[in-house]
């Protein structure tokens, strides 16, 4: 389990994650640009060329353009996950709730199990900094939530609850798990990138090398006989 980030200040964890989804939405620019320059770059009408007379290099071709857009596509499916992942609440960082999605059917779920499980230990690391002075574990941070949400409410409020302090230990605690969350898919994303890069690069050589190469004017045999225009003799008649 790689360690947790320094426990900030309030409201640093917010502005961390925000900076982190923006350079996101950054690497999930340049895969876009990446696609647009492979589409531009590689020469798609010499496909044309080669139907129906030479069918490998045109299975190569295809292959390699295949390949590339594959990866380009897996480049901005990753980075966009990154940006449309549901944001975690008090109410999800429970033992019973991370390990119904540990259970779950779909991959999905399994996967932020387990992430959700990563920052539950975390929290439980840094609860001192985090909420200790108000509940002893995430799922008791919640039930003094409930508990302060019903006392707001009650007239007159119940003085024994501290109504702020539990609302700023609650929201510290979601920026964290959420910046936790983000950092460890924009870690996960960085690495992903690197290896989609392979089969975009592999998939535009071997376009490259399927193409027909240029048709070019053969030079004249040594030997061949040089057709010339010889200027009229002196007796030759004259219109």
């Amino acid at each position: 389990m790689e360690p947790a980030a320094p426990v900030a200040p309030a409201g640093c964890y917010a502005a961390t994650t925000e900076t982190l989804r923006s350079a996101t939405k950054w690497l999930l620019t340049v895969s876009a640009g990446v696609g647009a320059v492979l589409v531009a770059g590689l020469q798609l009408g010499g496909l044309g060329q080669l139907v129906p007379d030479d069918i490998p290099r045109l299975v190569l071709a295809l292959a390699g353009l295949f390949l590339g857009f594959a990866g380009v596509g897996y480049m901005i499916w990753r980075a966009s996950g990154v940006l449309t992942d549901d944001w975690i609440l008090l109410a999800q960082l429970s033992l019973e709730a991370f390990e119904e999605q540990i259970n779950a059917k779909t991959r999905r779920q399994r996967r932020r199990g387990r992430v959700i499980h990563q920052i539950y230990a975390e929290l439980t690391d840094y609860r001192e900094e985090l909420f200790a002075g108000v509940a002893s574990t995430p799922e008791d941070l919640y039930a003094k939530l409930t508990a302060a949400n019903q006392a707001s409410r009650a007239t007159p409020a119940d003085p024994d609850i501290d109504i702020a302090a539990v609302h700023q230990a609650t929201r510290d605690v979601v920026e964290f798990a959420n910046y936790r969350r983000t950092r460890i898919r924009f870690d996960r994303l960085r690495r992903d990138l690197a290896w989609a890069a392979l089969p975009v690069v592999v998939g535009a050589v071997m376009f490259a090398l399927a193409q027909p190469a240029a048709e070019q004017k053969s030079p004249a045999q040594p030997g061949a006989p040089v057709p010339t225009t010889s200027a009229p003799g002196p007796d030759a008649p004259t219109p």
